[in-house]
């Protein structure tokens, strides 16, 4: 089953925003933009194909919608797919590949990337996996740096969110670290809170989604 639907909204609402490259909280759309110093000019274009190879591995709707809190530049930011990194969209044990889009002689790989596919893989195609934010919000000066997004752009991409949900009108939500908790209250979710599985919260992150798919899935 292909979401169309869903890649419409992709195209029209998320693909064209344009990067916030000044100020002390820049974001970058690497949906539409190429740094050319860190990937290659075909980046975005790798980047949306790779969401799309994701969309097309569900074979049934998701009943489940998993909320990150925003792209990361060993992940997402260069993969184009929350919770995943160039190493492993290129690696034949996800439920769907792509290509690199950096210009890394290595394919970047991320912790948390590793943990969650490890974590999540036989729960799929019942869940999608999204983040608070679309874009990657960087440190100032450092385009290969992360920070935790702010309230203020929380509240930006609320109306993309919440059209997201529209489409795929999951029935459970979980969030994944303090970010996603506080945007599902934003949000009147009533969602699972659970360990983001950087920093050490491996271990709680899997017992906590085990613990959750033990009690939709029986």
């Amino acid at each position: 089953m292909h979401f169309d639907y869903l890649w419409e909204h992709f195209e029209k609402q998320l693909f064209p925003l344009h990067s916030k490259n000044n100020g002390s909280h820049p974001q970058f759309n690497f949906y539409k933009d190429a740094n050319r110093e860190i990937c290659l000019e075909s980046g975005p274009k790798i980047r949306c194909q790779n969401l799309f190879q994701y969309l097309a591995s569900f074979t049934t709707k998701p009943d489940v919608l998993v909320l990150g809190e925003a792209p990361g530049w060993r992940g997402c930011r260069f993969s184009g797919v929350p919770f995943t990194s160039e190493a492993l969209i290129i690696n034949a044990e996800l439920p769907f590949q792509g290509q690199t889009s950096s210009n890394s002689t290595r394919p970047h790989a991320e912790a948390s990337a590793s943990i969650f596919w490890r974590v999540m893989r036989s729960y799929h195609p019942n869940f999608f996996v999204w983040n608070c934010i679309p874009l990657h919000p960087y440190q100032a000066g450092r385009p290969l740096s992360n920070r935790k997004p702010t309230l203020s752009e929380i509240r930006t991409y609320l109306g993309f969110l919440e059209g997201l949900i529209d489409d795929i009108s999951p029935e459970v939500y979980i969030a994944v670290g303090i970010s996603a908790k506080s945007t599902a209250k934003i949000l009147n979710l009533n969602a699972f809170s659970v360990r983001h599985p950087s920093h050490g919260g491996a271990s709680l992150f899997e017992q906590q989604m085990q613990t959750i798919f033990s009690s939709i899935l029986d």
